[in-house]
């Protein structure tokens, strides 16, 4: 596949922390944190599931959505189908034709305003510490870094209306779109990353960064609790012991360590009923997350207390993933 080629340093690490079907299922249960996240234990059969790659064509199955994910959405138990008015959202962020391009400025703005969304509109909302700071952004990250089309007047590439409808199997004009199941593709004369561009697990942490910097609610950790217009932020140094918060998070590499070392917390509890040698299997986890993390500068968390997370009905099962 064309993504993998081009996406090859930063999907080989992914792949050693999703390699174990039970490691998959944890990112799974760890990236669809709502009301009744047992309902979405779909098998996953790739690695870019783990990460939402946003279009259908590049899994062989239903693959989670985060909370105020960008076009997707599961409020009847179907996270795979497009939310027409959702992708309008985002189509009228760049209405003409001859110059829209979906960048990641754009994305992330409009994330922005998914995220508010959700809180207004969904009681379950949460926003946690691995799913929020680590899944959410990749789902909107990923749609510009892979899906534009590049050439060498824009090596980073355009994401046009027409590449865009094209990944998502929308057509019609503006204002009477349809969504056809099963008809995405990709674009004509369309072309991926150069080889020696490749989207490297830096440059992904570089994009995360650059956007919480921009947009601060992302690194709130917390949800609804129950009720619509609920959010309530959890406390970050009684959550860690004291190793970070709120203002911590947003310096240096830090979100990025306290989403990591949040899962590999977490991910016992998580693991257990999903595979059956827990021990061997946080031992591959714990291996892929040091390579993940390697070259940065992370203070060590050893406490990581999950009560937190229990006014939080959007974090059941999840224990605060």
């Amino acid at each position: 596949m064309a993504f993998w080629v081009s996406m090859a340093p930063l999907s080989t690490e992914i792949s050693r922390v999703g390699q174990l079907e039970g490691q998959l299922q944890l990112f799974l249960r760890l990236s669809a944190c709502s009301a009744n996240p047992r309902e979405f234990l779909a098998p996953i059969t790739s690695t870019s599931q783990m990460f939402l790659l946003p279009a259908r064509i590049f899994t062989n199955s239903k693959f989670p959505v985060p909370d105020s994910s960008l076009i997707l959405t599961y409020p009847s138990g179907n996270d795979y189908k497009v939310i027409v008015p959702q992708f309008q959202q985002l189509f009228d962020m760049q209405p003409d034709a001859a110059t829209a391009n979906y960048d990641l400025a754009v994305l992330t703005d409009f994330r922005a305003t998914r995220f508010q969304q959700s809180i207004d509109n969904n009681p379950y909302f949460f926003n946690g510490p691995f799913s929020g700071v680590v899944v959410q952004p990749a789902a909107y990250t990923f749609i510009y870094r892979f899906m534009a089309n590049k050439s060498a007047e824009y090596p980073e590439g355009v994401l046009n209306q027409d590449v865009l409808k094209s990944f998502y199997s929308i057509t019609g004009e503006s204002g009477s779109f349809v969504w056809t199941e099963g008809y995405e593709k990709f674009p004509e004369n369309w072309y991926k990353r150069a080889i020696g561009d490749e989207y490297t697990v830096p440059f992904f942490f570089s994009d995360l960064l650059a956007a919480a910097e921009k947009y601060p609610q992302f690194l709130d950790i917390g949800g609804n609790t129950g009720k619509t217009d609920t959010f309530t932020g959890v406390d970050i140094q009684d959550l860690t012991g004291g190793v970070f918060n709120a203002a911590t998070l947003l310096q240096g590499d830090n979100a990025i360590c306290f989403a990591f070392q949040a899962l590999q917390q977490a991910a016992p509890d998580l693991l257990k009923g999903l595979v059956t040698n827990v021990a061997g299997t946080m031992n591959q986890l714990d291996g892929a997350i040091t390579n993940l993390l390697s070259g940065l500068v992370c203070p060590e968390l050893n406490s990581y207390d999950a009560s937190q997370f229990d006014k939080y009905p959007g974090a059941d099962d999840c224990a605060g993933c």
